[in-house]
């Protein structure tokens, strides 16, 4: 079942980036059997693609002295970052209603886990290195152990709402 979550990511950034950096609205795909929705791993990764083409607009808007242009695209980021952090609280509170409610709390959420590795997803549509390669693997070794753990009382997660705000 975890591995379908990384390979809808794979998918979801295969297709999009089809769409060379434009911004759209995404289709949610259906929930896997364990009742994790699918379609919150789809919005974490449309609000990172989406963080990602606003920086590169932000980036051409700065070079052109646009700025009207860079208020605005600044505006989109910090909202696609809110909503980033508040899908990942989100699948947090998921994931900790299918852990046993025993073992040791572990550092890192699984939901920032799948943000990392979706970020690292999207970087690899523009950068091939080594680096990403191993970084994905190692992250994806992680987030399947740390779900193993949770589900059998190893380890356990705790997640906080950001409280995180963007501009004024």
């Amino acid at each position: 079942m975890i591995n379908e979550w990384f390979d809808l990511l794979s998918k979801l950034t295969k297709e999009w980036s089809q769409l060379d950096g434009s911004f759209f609205e995404i289709k949610h795909p259906g929930t896997d059997e364990c009742g994790v929705t699918k379609k919150l791993i789809a919005t974490l990764h449309y609000h990172n693609f989406q963080i990602w083409n606003y920086e590169d607009a932000c980036d051409a808007a700065c070079r052109a002295s646009d700025g009207e242009g860079v208020i605005e695209c600044k505006f989109n980021l910090y909202s696609h970052n809110k909503k980033r952090g508040n899908t990942v609280y989100e699948l947090d509170l998921l994931f900790m209603e299918k852990q046993q409610n025993a073992g040791e709390f572990h550092s890192e959420t699984l939901g920032s886990l799948l943000d990392r590795i979706s970020i690292i997803k999207i970087r690899q549509m523009v950068q091939k290195s080594r680096d990403l390669i191993l970084a994905e693997a190692y992250l994806t070794y992680c987030a399947c152990n740390l779900w193993d753990d949770m589900i059998h009382g190893r380890k356990r997660i705790v997640t906080f709402r950001s409280e995180k705000t963007y501009g004024k």
